[in-house]
């Protein structure tokens, strides 16, 4: 695909076309300023292997992006069209100094975002809905005084009305935090933003 050089201070933007279940993944790119975007949504995801590809149509031309990226378009896709960023589509991945110069622009551009949506991967265990709640109870006691006094962790887990360690919830929380996205860099420096949520 084609792509302009933005004028310094400009990004691209995706309109992912409304689609149901198998349809074909639609897209087309727009650019705009940063300061005076339209309403939008930023796409967070694993990009997943680089060598497993999936085409699309954007911009009325058939473009390969990775299997991961497409199946987090086909989950956020909607009955109607849904403005999205996604650096994946949004970037000239092949070039380097356009990359360099977005990369100075993505505060601004998850800052700017009404949403950023969040896809992880498959859930093969449909461990996500059972994460959900759990992160609700541990928002609950997260600002609670814990007690390092307790020496056996099962009573300290207890003691703050916390499930057992071998419980399904913290099972769920390990395979969470073992996803291949916690371990990139921008990740454990404090930039991620936070299976998936919106």
């Amino acid at each position: 695909m084609r792509y302009n050089t933005p004028p310094q201070g400009h990004f691209r933007l995706l309109v992912l076309h409304a689609g149901t279940d198998d349809d074909p993944l639609r897209c087309s790119l727009c650019e705009s300023n940063i300061d005076t975007s339209p309403k939008y949504e930023a796409l967070r995801y694993e990009w997943g292997p680089r060598t497993s590809r999936v085409p699309i149509t954007c911009n009325d031309r058939s473009v390969s992006i990775t299997a991961d990226a497409a199946a987090a378009l086909r989950l956020f896709r909607s009955a109607g069209d849904k403005m999205l960023w996604m650096d994946q589509l949004c970037i000239n991945q092949k070039n380097i100094d356009e990359r360099r110069e977005q990369v100075q622009l993505m505060y601004k551009i998850f800052g700017g975002a009404s949403r950023v949506l969040m896809w992880l991967g498959p859930d093969s265990r449909n461990l996500a809905p059972v994460m959900l709640e759990f992160m609700n109870e541990l928002r609950d006691v997260w600002e609670k005084p814990f007690d390092d006094n307790i020496p056996n962790l099962h009573d300290r887990l207890s003691a703050h009305g916390l499930p057992p360690i071998d419980s399904v919830k913290w099972e769920a929380y390990r395979a969470l935090m073992g996803l291949p996205y916690f371990r990139r860099v921008s990740v454990l420096r404090g930039r991620g933003f936070g299976w998936f949520m919106t």
